[in-house]
């Protein structure tokens, strides 16, 4: 059953749709009769666009892990013996040389002595049966003995000799099992993994501990077979980890083979900085990264001509007669705001610019010349930045705000110029614009390029459609480092009482007993302000909100400020602004005890 709706709109709307057609086709049965041809109308004002050469950056991007350089495993070298204590963890920084464990030697000491004792036996016997070789050649002029008998004693003597070479090295054989019961370090570098534990008997060849020779990483980026021929030992490499930190480092060596699963072969980057202390850098860890492979000359427009649709890119190529032809047109390189344009473009075609993502095929067009460019004059910047975090485009403003000209900018990181107090806040910002989150006031603070400290509003969202994140950043420095107040801090009227503010319950209390319940948000606020002295900050406010009222700005404070005052003041039968209670001559507190 279709419900029935009110004859009145439906008939309003009939009507006002008649009114319309004809205001519409009035003109054109007027032309009809008289036989004129209507003049095309421009459909939109553009500017145009010459495609120019330039040197483009040649980079190759590619995915991959940041991982060991080489990592060592220490294991036991004899076995059957009791670990007796661990002196290292997952972490630490090793020396080479440095003792990593140690085994129970009561065992080792034990056979040690036992082979000493076998040496001195050997010993006393060599020195018997030499004495006795000794003699039996003394004799032989005499025929005393026998030649059999004499090669019989100085065959004793050579075996004797033997037996104590052999002790010696059975000695020798023991006092390095002594030496193996302290697992040491064959080099510098960071323990990675340890299946040590305290009180084991372990074999020899066991696992202990793993561990990243000298601290050093590189990243092993997979590259496509097709394309793997255009890197170079030495080439330099950005490496963006997952942290959002990018670290520099140089092509070691490419891999020999291709994957035959992926069709993909290593490319090995030696990253020196990412086994620095305080480097977010781990192993493991996924990255991305961008091979500098150099410039080359190329075609490029600007890139607000490009149009995407479908999925495909086109630009309108402005003709003679003003009207635009949509031509398809494949994108190569991108540096700042420009496009390479491999195909489909001829340098003397005019492409429209500002305007053109608002046109259609065959559109009439009028061409003006480039205006001054509003977006410079804002007192506001307005960045557009890659997934990656990469400013491709920024107007004027940015080099008012962040002292860089928007040149300067094009291809800079943002999250490098953050500071480093900032960047934690900054990613999480970050990861929720890029699930789409509309981010609203978000401040933090970025260092300039003169090495100041400037305090930042932002306001951004992502664009599915361009693929970059745009945003506007306003400066509020001076805001920040004012006065410091945002809130009145003399909110308390003396009326002449002190006033007390109650945890349990919530509740603020005069001498005089007015009593005046609070909410919790209006609790926490107040006793920021009580203990906050006598200028009141947004971080102090922050600090007894918590983290989650990061995003309470001026304007929540300064209401709740307003309507706490406004509370207070009916309570005490005084429903009047503060100005006119200062001018009756009443005093505010800027300090009130707080009772918990």
């Amino acid at each position: 059953m279709i419900p029935s709706m009110p004859l009145r709109p439906l008939i309003a709307a009939a009507v006002l749709g008649a009114i319309l057609a004809g205001a519409f086709l009035a003109p054109t049965l007027r032309a009809a009769d008289s036989g004129a041809t209507p003049a095309v109308r421009p459909a939109l004002t553009v500017t145009v666009a010459q495609p120019r050469m330039q040197s483009l950056r040649v980079a190759l991007q590619a995915n991959g892990n940041i991982m060991a350089w080489q990592e060592a495993s220490l294991g036991a070298e004899i076995g059957g013996l009791r670990l007796q204590d661990v002196l290292v963890n997952v972490g630490d920084t090793v020396k080479a040389g440095q003792v990593l464990a140690t085994f129970a030697q009561e065992t080792v000491r034990a056979d040690i002595a036992q082979a000493r004792a076998a040496l001195a036996e050997a010993e006393a016997s060599a020195a018997e049966a030499r004495a006795n070789a000794e003699r039996a050649q003394s004799l032989k002029a005499s025929g005393a003995l026998s030649e059999s008998q004499i090669n019989q004693y100085m065959t004793g003597g050579q075996t004797a000799q033997a037996r104590v070479e052999s002790a010696r090295a059975s000695l020798a054989a023991q006092e390095l099992r002594l030496r193996f019961t302290q697992v040491r370090a064959p080099d510098s570098g960071i323990i990675s993994s340890r299946t040590a534990t305290v009180g084991a008997v372990v074999g020899a060849g066991t696992e202990l501990f793993r561990m990243i020779r000298k601290g050093r990483l590189e990243w092993r980026g997979e590259v496509t077979s097709a394309e793997v021929g255009r890197v170079r030992v030495g080439d330099p490499v950005t490496v963006v980890a997952a942290s959002g930190e990018r670290l520099r480092g140089k092509v070691r060596t490419v891999g020999p083979t291709v994957d035959p699963q992926t069709r993909n072969t290593l490319v090995y980057v030696d990253l020196p900085g990412a086994g620095a202390p305080g480097s977010s850098a781990k192993a493991g860890m996924f990255a991305r990264g961008e091979f500098e492979l150099g410039a080359a000359q190329g075609l490029t427009v600007p890139q607000q001509a490009v149009v995407m649709r479908e999925a495909f890119n086109y630009v309108f190529v402005v003709g003679a007669d003003n009207r635009v032809a949509q031509r398809k047109i494949q994108a190569g390189r991108r540096d700042g705001d420009r496009v390479e344009v491999l195909d489909g473009l001829a340098p003397t075609d005019r492409v429209a610019v500002r305007g053109a993502g608002f046109l259609t095929d065959g559109d009439v067009v009028r061409v003006v010349d480039t205006p001054a460019p509003l977006d410079d004059l804002m007192l506001d910047a307005v960045c557009a930045v890659t997934a990656q975090g990469q400013c491709v485009s920024v107007t004027g403003a940015c080099e008012r705000i962040f002292g860089y000209t928007p040149e300067e900018m094009a291809g800079k990181y943002m999250l490098d110029l953050v500071h480093p107090e900032d960047r934690d806040r900054t990613r999480g910002s970050i990861d929720r614009v890029m699930g789409g989150y509309l981010q609203r006031y978000f401040e933090n603070r970025y260092i300039r390029k003169d090495g100041t400290v400037v305090y930042i509003s932002w306001s951004a969202a992502w664009s599915e459609e361009h693929q970059l994140r745009i945003g506007v950043a306003r400066d509020i420095t001076e805001r920040k480092l004012g006065d410091g107040a945002l809130v009145e801090p003399q909110l308390l009227p003396e009326h002449p009482s002190c006033w007390r503010l109650s945890a349990r319950p919530r509740r603020l209390v005069s001498s005089k007993g007015v009593v005046i319940p609070l909410s919790e948000q209006d609790h926490v606020v107040l006793r920021a302000l009580m203990s906050g002295g006598p200028c009141v900050t947004r971080r102090a406010v922050i600090e007894a909100l918590g983290e989650d009222y990061l995003s309470y700005d001026q304007r929540r404070l300064d209401t709740q400020m307003r309507r706490l005052r406004t509370k207070v003041m009916q309570a005490c039968g005084q429903a009047l602004p503060v100005s006119t209670l200062r001018a009756k001559g009443y005093r505010f507190y800027e300090q009130a005890r707080i009772d918990d």
